[in-house]
């Protein structure tokens, strides 16, 4: 049975309370992102992109009625600037695959599509979490 990722788009609201965005990013189907962003079911051993920090203490009300509503595990956040200012060419090996290539090529064109989306809808910060 595989891992199933959540993934909470996030900005402050007029009273500086973190808010969900209503965007919707495609980051829930790859298996390959979850090593990346939080080594999570990490077959390729991919190390992720920084040490999980946990589920924010100042999380919007979305993320934290469905981060306490189930049997959740692995949460960390990123800012989007984090996400975006990473470097992508950076070539790393894919254990699984037992072939280099760049991070780019190994997360492929739909993370980069969901990059986008948050970029465009002004996302400020990306909470994730996972389930089995």
């Amino acid at each position: 049975m595989g891992a199933t990722m959540m993934a909470f788009p996030e900005r402050r609201d007029a009273q500086g309370t973190w808010a969900s965005v209503d965007c919707d990013p495609e980051f829930d189907s790859w298996s390959s992102l979850y090593g990346f962003i939080a080594d999570v079911a990490n077959v390729a051993e991919i190390g992720p992109l920084k040490n999980r920090r946990g589920f924010p203490e100042d999380a919007g009300v979305e993320a934290c009625e469905a981060y306490k509503d189930g049997e959740w595990y692995g949460a960390t956040w990123y800012q989007l600037s984090e996400l975006t200012a990473f470097d992508y060419a950076r070539v790393v090996f894919d254990h699984r695959k037992k072939v280099s290539l760049t991070v780019r090529e190994f997360l492929g064109d739909g993370y980069f599509d969901s990059l986008d989306i948050l970029v465009k809808a002004d996302v400020k910060r990306v909470i994730f979490f996972f389930s089995s």
